[in-house]
């Protein structure tokens, strides 16, 4: 019998905003530098960002992103 196991583990997202760029930075649980990366302040870059940001795990928003 094979037995399989998922380890996920939720990574932190930060984003430093400016008005042409937002960079982001992603963090594993215990606050390692996974990446950094800027993004075009815009909806496209916005989307980006996110898929960008997913690709290292499932992220939890600390507060509502509007």
């Amino acid at each position: 019998m094979v037995e399989t196991r998922a380890d996920i583990r939720a990574i932190t997202g930060g984003v430093d905003t400016h008005a042409d760029v937002h960079v982001a930075a992603a963090l594993d649980p215990i606050g390692g530098l996974l990446g950094v990366k800027e993004f075009p302040a815009t909806a496209a870059g916005y989307g980006g960002l996110m898929s960008w940001l997913g690709g290292f795990g499932p992220a939890w928003a600390a507060r509502p992103i509007s």
